[in-house]
């Protein structure tokens, strides 16, 4: 089910063609306040240890940095409950997580678990109307979704806490009286499948219905879960009923977790869990236990070649394994990924990277039952790698053969146990909607005493059970897949429609390790500095402003964890509107990722964080993690920048990244291509993305090597610190930063630009494989004036739900359907966005002309008090508090990139939505509705125009008033 009630706490549109690898955290910011002598609290060898592992308790143990206060306990019928206040929230939420899944499909209405989740939302007997649940949550400034899992269906919001009841009352229903109407039955049967349809060329999607044919029919996991028309439809019995029996046989108390959260007393959330949840049935179901294997006897070892939609190579090999979940403390399966899956020196990814044949590993549990789980190591093959598969699982066997020769020691658990317990001293929580469906979904696994401790505890070392799982992993016991748009397949999966070959092999040819493989040393990363500094800034301020770089500062120890959040923009001016100019960034910052990989790789496994990415105007370099140990990490990217030498092997395995990046973005979902004219189109600078593939293959590596001695001569640095150190130690910590001799005035750098919709444009149109059709129709505010982008923002909260109700829910035009404010840089606008499998985009544009129409009487009869609800729905997401110190890092860069120098924008726009009046939202709305719209749009058979499209050829850019 898709949430369509968007957030307003976006500020600043990323661009789209984002190539970045290696580990980017998130982007900080900066503002004003007084220097500050810092002292110290909590040494480092005063780190508390995890509580003692205690599964019958019922109380919930919580990191001494959670504030807030839990409470568990279990209704008269059976409904497990968690109760958590925090009187911080600004947001309260609810989930439910009910311990059924696809799994439980019957064999004759695939998708039906699916199905059964999607009509919940359609009305109950105290809130018939299919829009009752989605309106309330529109009209409050709420969120909400659900999706269904192999296990677990699960279901969830979060809304402004003054709202809480009223929707929590309505979410209750679902589990107590859903109505199934016959009408909506019908309705929404169309809805799945214009699901199904937008994921037929879904990656993932395809590759599974391929391999349900490799493992053993029987499993729930052969068998298809989404659903389409010809799944759901009436049979021997009435669709409907399938659904009343499903829902009747399965939704019972005692399958189901209750989680609840927000500032409200835990005696007030207790009430409303025990009044609103106790009328839910007990049925004392028996709990679904998938005891059939994952692969018949005697069916491995096999190998399939799947047909790929995008280009890549990807070699995967698949071993059946016990489901670690019956292992929380051991955690076997972990313990053997990080040995497997590591990347630094004598790793299988660095022997078969210096190698040429690979770009990247990972590995780790796949697919998992409560019994049986796939153990995956999944390979990014490189051209040169695709020819050498038997090569690369030599590897791979070697590697694990080292492990079973000395691998399993109790020194390498203890590392890893210790690099987890670190960080449960400095948990950061939030109580939005995404922390209570996992707590909900945790709750239905784990002894409620763990479910805030079990993903930092690794602490039962039991080399035999390592053992056992290491012994499932050989060349008998295997699923070897490839997947490569090569590949031509001699059948086709039936419900994705992907060619593959199945075959059974009697014998894996002989092959040729590659390499000097060595097992991870011990990591001298590991931090052991853990003192708290107590400097506490409300906003940054800028601690060095010199022609050539701007370092900003905001100190915190407010969240309580001794990290820090890095953000640093390289500026330059030889990045804007030139393709090639761009390519070339953007492949420096992929060189960068690419050459620290290894080296860098035991300080990721130890917490720190640290990578480059595109921007718009040049290169970012993000580090977020540990303070400790942070400066030489900082050090080390800044060296490997300006002299690490740029190899052809290392060159050409970009080159072939990038190519494949760009050809897939053809892939993707429909909408994102549709969505990419707000960035691509109306922000300025840009390279056109569309034209990459053309001027890449002209590219040398000595071009690359010329356009870094150019880059690095002609930088604008500017670099922002938030977290827990003193503003000495940032000054000392930027002084890397003169090894780049920034010397180009920031005016002497291009300045972004909004450009605003002034005229009516042909429509743009994206190239894409989507068989769907599109229509996305952008109008931005007439002025950058707070009063403008408030009544704005209040307009998109308004069209919200009824857009939603009246085109996806009522008019079946398609699963992707949604209408909301955006930002745009410091400008802003309306974005109205339906994708379909079944109408034109003219038709599309059409119906979204019709329901504006509609929708002015909404407008006309608009009152006061009806204002006053969207206004505060507004306020309260502007006004949200940063939860963790990687948001209030995020924040304030938007902020500092936006040149939001005060970095007050939220509250000034807060202040403005409050002075708004009816008759501000009538003249916003007349205003809109006589706005042009810059337009994009997908037909099947129409060709692209986004090679040539420039919209900043007849768009004007804003002037900020």
């Amino acid at each position: 089910m898709p949430a369509h009630s968007m957030r307003h706490r976006a500020l600043l549109i990323i661009p789209a063609l984002v190539i970045s690898a290696g580990i980017a955290a998130p982007l900080p910011s900066a503002a004003w306040a007084a220097p500050q002598q810092a002292s110290s609290q909590q040494s480092s060898t005063a780190l508390p240890g995890l509580p003692p592992y205690a599964p019958d308790s019922q109380q919930v143990h919580k990191s001494p940095n959670d504030k807030a206060d839990y409470r568990a306990l279990r209704l008269p019928n059976g409904l497990e409950v968690l109760l958590v206040h925090d009187d911080r929230a600004d947001r309260a939420a609810a989930a439910v997580n009910v311990r059924v899944g696809s799994s439980a499909d019957p064999k004759d209405v695939p998708g039906l678990a699916h199905f059964n989740e999607h009509m919940l939302f359609l009305g109950t007997d105290r809130y018939p109307q299919a829009s009752n649940y989605q309106d309330y949550l529109g009209n409050h400034g709420g969120n909400s979704n659900a999706f269904t899992a192999d296990r677990d269906t699960n279901y969830f919001f979060d809304i402004p806490p003054a709202a809480f009841t009223g929707a929590f009352d309505r979410f209750a229903r679902f589990f107590v009286a859903p109505r199934f109407n016959a009408s909506h039955v019908n309705q929404e049967r169309h809805a799945i499948d214009s699901e199904y349809h937008m994921g037929l060329r879904n990656e993932n999607r395809r590759t599974w219905d391929a391999l349900s044919h490799a493992i053993n029919p029987a499993h729930p996991f052969a068998h298809f879960a989404v659903g389409n028309l010809d799944t759901l439809k009436d049979g021997q019995q009435p669709l409907r009923q399938r659904l009343l029996e499903f829902y009747r046989q399965h939704y019972s108390a005692d399958r189901m977790t209750l989680t609840m959260m927000g500032p409200q007393s835990l005696d007030t959330l207790e009430h409303l869990a025990r009044t609103r949840f106790s009328d839910v049935p007990e049925h004392k179901v028996a709990q679904t236990n998938i005891d059939v294997p994952l692969f018949a006897q005697g069916q491995l070892p096999e190998k399939v070649e799947v047909k790929s939609n995008v280009d890549g190579r990807n070699l995967s090999f698949n071993f059946p394994v016990p489901d670690s979940e019956r292992y929380p403390r051991s955690q076997p399966d972990n313990y053997l990924a990080n040995l497997i899956g590591h990347e630094g020196p004598g790793s299988i990814l660095a022997a078969l990277r210096h190698a040429g044949l690979a770009d990247g590993l990972s590995t780790g549990l796949s697919r998992s039952d409560g019994n049986h789980a796939l153990f995956t190591v999944s390979v990014e093959l490189t051209p040169k790698g695709a020819q050498h598969q038997d090569d690369v699982q030599a590897t791979l066997f070697a590697y694990i053969d080292k492990i079973r020769q000395g691998g399993i020691e109790q020194w390498r658990f203890d590392e890893q146990s210790t690099l987890l317990r670190q960080h449960y001293p400095f948990e950061q929580t939030s109580s939005d909607a995404n922390r209570a469906s996992g707590l909900s979904m945790a709750m239905a696994r784990l002894p409620v005493s763990e479910i805030n401790v079990a993903g930092y505890r690794m602490d039962h070392f039991d080399p035999d059970l390592i053992k056992h799982y290491l012994d499932q992993m050989r060349p008998d016991n295997l699923l070897r897949v490839y997947a490569s748009p090569d590949v031509k397949g001699s059948q086709q999966s039936q419900w994705y429609h992907t060619p593959y070959t199945l075959t059974h092999v009697e014998h894996w040819p002989q092959a040729q390790a590659v390499g000097q493989l060595a097992l991870p040393e011990r990591n001298t990363f590991i931090a052991k500095d853990f003192t708290l500094e107590k400097v506490q800034d409300p906003r940054p301020r800028r601690l060095i402003n010199q022609p050539g770089m701007d370092l900003w500062y905001q100190g915190n120890h407010s969240f309580g964890t001794p990290s820090v959040n890095w953000s640093i923009a390289l500026f330059s001016p030889l990045k804007g509107t030139d393709v090639r100019e761009g390519l070339l960034t953007t492949m420096l910052a992929g060189w960068l990722n690419d050459s620290l990989s290894e080296s860098l790789y035991p300080a990721a496994l130890a917490g720190q964080t640290a990578g480059a990415s595109v921007q718009r105007r040049g290169i970012a370099i993000d580090l977020s993690g540990w303070r400790d140990r942070q400066p030489e990490i900082f050090d080390t990217l800044i060296h490997q920048l300006k002299d690490a030498p740029i190899d052809q092997a290392s060159f050409e395995r970009l080159s072939q990244q990038f190519k494949d990046d760009l050809n897939n973005q053809r892939q993707g979902y429909l909408y994102h291509s549709l969505m990419r004219v707000i960035p691509d189109q109306l922000i300025t600078p840009e390279w056109n993305s569309a034209r990459g593939l053309d001027e890449l293959n002209h590219i040398t590596l000595e071009d690359l090597r010329q356009f870094r001695e150019r880059w690095l001569k002609s930088l604008h640095v500017t670099a922002l610190a938030v977290g827990n150190l003193t503003q000495d130690d940032a000054i000392a910590s930027a002084k890397v930063l003169d090894q780049l001799k920034p010397r180009v005035a920031m005016k002497d750098i291009p300045a972004l630009q909004t450009l605003s919709v002034s005229d009516n444009l042909p429509a743009f149109r994206p190239t894409t494989e989507s068989t769907d059709a599109g229509a996305l129709m952008v109008k931005t505010i007439p002025d950058t004036t707070l009063a403008t982008k408030a009544a704005w923002s209040v307009l998109g909260q308004l069209l919200s739900s009824p857009f939603y109700d009246s085109l996806r829910t009522e008019q079946q035009l398609g699963y992707v359907v949604n209408a909301d404010y955006t930002a745009i840089m410091r400008a802003g606008g309306i974005a109205m966005l339906v994708q379909s499998p079944t109408h034109s985009s003219q038709q599309l544009f059409d119906r979204i002309n019709d329901f504006t129409e509609q929708f002015s009487p909404t407008i006309d009869k608009l009152d006061d008090a009806t204002l006053a609800h969207y206004k505060s729905a507004i306020r309260s997401q502007l006004l949200e508090r940063d939860h963790t110190l990687g948001e209030l890092a995020s924040s304030q860069w938007s902020l500092l990139n936006l040149q939001e120098l005060n970095f007050d924008y939220r509250q000034r726009l807060a202040l403005a939505v409050d002075r708004l009046s009816v008759a501000d939202i009538k003249a916003a709305w007349k205003t809109f509705k006589q706005a042009p719209a810059l337009k994009a749009a997908s037909d099947k058979g129409v060709p692209p125009n986004d090679r040539d499209y420039n919209a900043s050829d007849s768009l004007k850019p804003f002037t900020d008033s």
